[in-house]
């Protein structure tokens, strides 16, 4: 028993601190992370601007047509919009460091904007059902 003792003292003394480090180094891995938000907000800058213009041509077409249901759609791409900028805005918050009064920093930001954009969906649902159910009750002249 004592051989074993006296083998395991000289692995953990043998072992330095950086040997159980992972592979790669934390500056490496800050690069990722950057690399990986400037690729998620550049997409969310891309959608936006797309979406942008879809939002617009089904409004326009939506009040030529008198159509709720280009509407309900126009409704919902910009829900979707409103979601993007959300996450764009936690992306950028969630980057900043940490503060005295922030010690983990504006990590949690992801995490409340995704309980924001929960919450702006609900609202644009009831919304989009009350005014189908006005409708449905009160048919407009074709």
């Amino acid at each position: 028993m004592v051989e074993s003792n006296d083998a395991l003292k000289g692995l953990a003394s043998s072992r330095s601190f950086v040997d159980v480090l992972p592979a790669k180094s934390f500056g490496d891995q800050l690069k990722k992370n950057m690399r990986t938000h400037d690729l998620a907000m550049r997409k969310l800058v891309i959608v936006s601007i797309v979406s942008v213009f879809f939002i617009t041509a089904q409004l326009v077409g939506g009040y030529l047509a008198h159509s709720i249901a280009i509407f309900t759609d126009s409704a919902h791409l910009a829900s979707d919009m409103v979601g993007f900028a959300i996450s764009m805005t936690a992306l950028t918050l969630g980057q900043k460091g940490s503060t005295h009064d922030y010690s983990f920093g504006w990590h949690r930001a992801e995490v409340i904007g995704t309980m924001i954009s929960i919450s702006v969906i609900w609202i644009m649902t009831i919304w989009l059902f009350v005014e189908a159910t006005k409708r449905f009750f009160q048919p407009p002249k074709v």
